[in-house]
């Protein structure tokens, strides 16, 4: 069962720089059609914008890849109990979800603008895209707790501390996400 997922989750993950190109030629049409309306100020956050997310959008994924394909390379429980695991956990979810969001955020206040200015799309719809934006620039991501390696977080009564091994560390941390996942 676990295989057939990682094999699931290698297949998209194989998907997605299809997806990352179909997304950069987006970014061209709509530039290509803009052509003398084109802000120079607006079209240069948008495509910045654009790739910045493309990029951080990648970056996760090959963090999900390494996620996938580690644990046939060594042992599955060798792996989440080196702290690994939790550690490329953390980083993929602030990726994702703190940065990248963002520069989604600022890729369509930046079209909306580009919209409005031109109006080449119809005004509800370009503030429609603002309202959208705005909810991703300000919506304040909360890790969920478990994700994070922290070595001073304290979990349901239970407390890790900073003055033991770091190896001790990691397998409290390690016992307590996995009774958060039962």
């Amino acid at each position: 069962m676990a295989q057939e997922r990682a094999g699931t989750v290698s297949l998209a993950l194989s998907l997605l720089p299809f997806a990352g190109i179909a997304f950069l030629w987006f970014i061209g049409v709509v530039r290509d059609r803009l052509g003398h309306l084109e802000d120079q100020f607006f079209s240069t956050v948008f495509f910045g914008s654009g790739l910045l997310f493309l990029a951080m959008t990648f970056v996760s994924a090959a963090l999900a890849g390494g996620i996938v394909a580690t644990p046939t390379r060594w042992n599955h429980s060798r792996f989440i109990d080196s702290g690994m695991y939790t550690l490329i956990r953390a980083v993929m979810y602030r990726v994702t979800n703190v940065y990248a969001i963002k520069m989604a955020g600022v890729f369509m206040i930046s079209l909306a603008t580009i919209w409005v200015r031109t109006r080449l799309m119809p005004r509800s719809l370009a503030f429609l895209t603002y309202v959208l934006a705005l909810g991703l620039l300000l919506t304040i991501s909360s890790q969920p707790v478990g994700d994070a390696d922290l070595s001073c977080m304290g979990v349901r009564g239970q407390r890790i501390h900073p003055g033991d091994e770091p190896a001790e560390n990691i397998r409290q941390t390690n016992r307590i996400i996995r009774t958060m996942n039962n």
